[in-house]
């Protein structure tokens, strides 16, 4: 079973596999697991690809740049402008 990304809300879900005999129908049995499903964190990224170890000159220029290279992954695009206020 394959259940696309961003598909099921937050929460907790009882997930149930069933087999059935095609040449006998009357046998089935079945197994149950539950899953829950929590939002993730944010991947702060100072600098593109998520680059670990930054190396600088003399007189050259380091932006950092969360904003832009940052992301949710409970979001197709991260939003730089959340702020940690809620209203």
């Amino acid at each position: 079973m394959y259940i696309p990304a961003k598909t099921l809300p937050y929460g907790i879900y009882e997930l149930t596999l069933t087999v059935t005999m095609v040449n006998s129908p009357s046998l089935t049995t079945s197994s149950s697991i539950y899953v829950q499903i929590t939002p993730s964190d944010i991947i702060v990224n100072l600098l593109q690809y998520g680059t670990s170890m930054i190396t600088s000159g003399h007189e050259q220029n380091l932006k950092l740049d969360p904003g832009t290279y940052s992301v949710d992954l409970d979001e197709n695009v991260f939003n730089a402008s959340v702020s940690s206020t809620q209203h």
